[in-house]
C-alpha cells in the first residue's frame, strides 16, 4: 500500500490530541485532591493547636479568654487575633470553630478541653472534576489538669 507523503504523521498528532484530552482532567484532579489534604491537614493542625493552647495548666485568665485565644490560633494560626486577619484556609470562619470542655471529674480528676471545626467545604478550582467536598467534623481533645 502506498502511503500519501501528505499523510505521513497525522496518527501520531492526533494521538497526542487525545493524550492531552485524557491527561488534562488526571493533571486537574491529582492537584485538587492535593489541596483537599492539605487544607484538611491545615485545619488538623489548626484543631491541634488550639486545643493545646486553651487546656494549658497554668494559663492565668478565666475560661473566656482562654476560649477566645483558642479560637483565635483555630482560624488564623496567631494570639492575639485581630478582625483584619486572614483565615488558615479559605473559607474557614470562627463560628465553624466549636471549643468545648468534657467534664470526666466524676471518675478521673482533670477534664477535656476539645476544639471541633465542623461543616468546613472544600471549594473545588476544577468543579468540573472533582467536585466540592464537605469534610467532616475534625475534633481534637486534650486533657487538662486542675
Amino acid at each position: 500500500m502506498i502511503v500519501s507523503c501528505r499523510q505521513r504523521g497525522v496518527a501520531a498528532v492526533e494521538f497526542a490530541l487525545l493524550l492531552a484530552l485524557l491527561l488534562i482532567p488526571l493533571g486537574y484532579g491529582a492537584t485538587e485532591f492535593g489541596r483537599a489534604f492539605y487544607q484538611y491537614n491545615t485545619l488538623l493542625k489548626a484543631t491541634r493547636s488550639a486545643a493545646r493552647e486553651f487546656t494549658l495548666a497554668g494559663r492565668v485568665g478565666t475560661i473566656g479568654s482562654r476560649e477566645a485565644l483558642a479560637l483565635c490560633l483555630a482560624v488564623y494560626g496567631r494570639t492575639p487575633c485581630d478582625s483584619v486577619d486572614t483565615p488558615l484556609v479559605w473559607g474557614l470562619s470562627p463560628p465553624l470553630v466549636t471549643i468545648s470542655t468534657v467534664d470526666v471529674s466524676g471518675s478521673l480528676p482533670y477534664t477535656y478541653g476539645c476544639v471541633t471545626i465542623s461543616g468546613f467545604l472544600f471549594v473545588s478550582l476544577a468543579s468540573w472534576v472533582v467536585p466540592d467536598i464537605a469534610f467532616a467534623a475534625i475534633r481534637t481533645c486534650m486533657r487538662q489538669v486542675p
